[in-house]
């Protein structure tokens, strides 16, 4: 199933997206959920929506809890596609230096989504 929740706040906006469980062999995939933020981007100095992607807790009592594995940026993503497949509004962006962009480290490392998504 797919949940959508749109929060808006003054700088950004977050929305998450649940993916249910997956069974894969005798096991089931655990849940995961994505939480997107609105960031100016410093070498850009445009609107950008990052991506946490986060893990729910498999421990017994601590279910709502998600600890943070990665982020994502639409430049970057944008770049790794063949150029049939990228979109208009970010080809004017060529490169960016992802190894450094603190913006994408710059997530909450645990989030309790009973208390909401915000960054």
């Amino acid at each position: 199933f797919i949940l959508h929740t749109h929060i808006h706040f003054i700088t950004y906006s977050i929305y998450t997206a649940f993916t249910g469980l997956q069974k894969k062999g005798d096991q089931y995939m655990a849940y995961t959920t994505i939480s997107t933020k609105y960031v100016i981007c410093p070498l850009w100095n445009t609107e950008v929506s990052l991506q946490g992607h986060y893990l729910f807790s498999e421990e017994k009592g601590h279910t709502y809890e998600a600890k943070f594995l990665s982020a994502t940026c639409p430049i970057v993503e944008n770049i790794r596609l063949p150029k049939s497949k990228r979109d208009k509004k970010y080809e004017l962006f060529q490169f960016c230096n992802v190894s450094n962009c603190e913006l994408l480290k710059d997530f909450k490392p645990v989030i309790d989504v009973r208390k909401g998504y915000s960054q």
